[in-house]
């Protein structure tokens, strides 16, 4: 599986991957920068990067997590051993092993999520039975790290090319067995999911949402990543669409959760 980002979007692609339980390592590549997204399974299990600014040292650095000066004799002191830059610190006091791992995780979601706001570049998908070491695997569940992902997304440019024509009628999805697991809305993803009626457009939902335009058409990019909406055809080649109730308060209750059927690696 390989292609060009601005005909497919990374959503979908990890979706495909979930979906059909694979393994392998999917790497997306553009201006010089290449990022790796490796799966067990069809779960997402560690993230690589060759952006300076994805190394784990810088990542801590910048967190406020590690010192400069402490990154820069730890780094020395990987030179010297071969043993990784994590178990280095450990090995210093710089950090505990709970810490070091939570970073190491903190830093790894980093690279995944920066890879959504990418609407232009190439994929390639290499299946391969054992991508990582399984010392190294972690488990990031499928659904949840796609909506944060969205949720990431600033410029408002990304979110339109994704969606396409705001005319398009949005419908809850037809199969909810194959709706994502235990996923938590935010309140305004849970209003923005209550006006969807299957026959409002991505424009009527913008325009009777007293959310920001941005921040609605987010949400709605959000519900559609994950399987909970779809897209149907354009509202002018259906019927009229009947009247949506009054908009009322942004919801405070408990927020619906879906299935998510993300797997473990193995």
């Amino acid at each position: 599986m390989q292609g060009n980002l601005t005909k497919q979007q990374l959503p979908k692609i990890i979706r495909s991957i979930n979906h059909e339980a694979e393994s392998g390592i999917l790497q997306l590549s553009r201006h010089n920068i290449s990022k790796q997204i490796y799966f067990g399974q069809g779960a997402m299990v560690f993230a690589s990067s060759d952006h300076r600014a994805d190394r784990l040292g810088e990542f801590l650095v910048r967190k406020g997590k590690l010192t400069r000066t402490h990154l820069d004799i730890a780094s020395q002191t990987v030179l010297t051993t071969g043993n990784r830059l994590g178990e280095t610190m450990v090995s210093m006091g710089l950090m505990n092993e709970t810490e070091m791992l939570s970073g190491v995780a903190e830093q790894l979601r980093s690279i995944i999520y920066s890879l959504f706001v990418w609407d232009r570049g190439e994929y390639r998908f290499e299946t391969k039975e054992r991508p990582i070491t399984p010392e190294l695997a972690m488990s990031f569940p499928t659904f949840t790290t796609i909506l944060e992902g969205v949720r990431r997304i600033e410029d408002p440019v990304v979110i339109q090319r994704a969606l396409g024509s705001l005319d398009r009628v949005v419908n809850h999805k037809k199969n909810p067995s194959l709706l994502p697991d235990a996923i938590a809305l935010s309140p305004e993803e849970s209003y923005v999911l209550s006006r969807v009626d299957g026959q409002s457009s991505i424009a009527e939902i913008m325009a009777i949402s007293p959310i920001p335009e941005i921040k609605t058409l987010r949400c709605l990019y959000g519900l559609l990543s994950v399987g909970v909406l779809e897209l149907g055809n354009k509202s002018r080649e259906l019927a009229p669409s009947k009247k949506l109730n009054s908009v009322g308060p942004l919801p405070h209750q408990s927020l619906p959760r879906v299935e998510d059927n993300a797997r473990r690696p193995t």
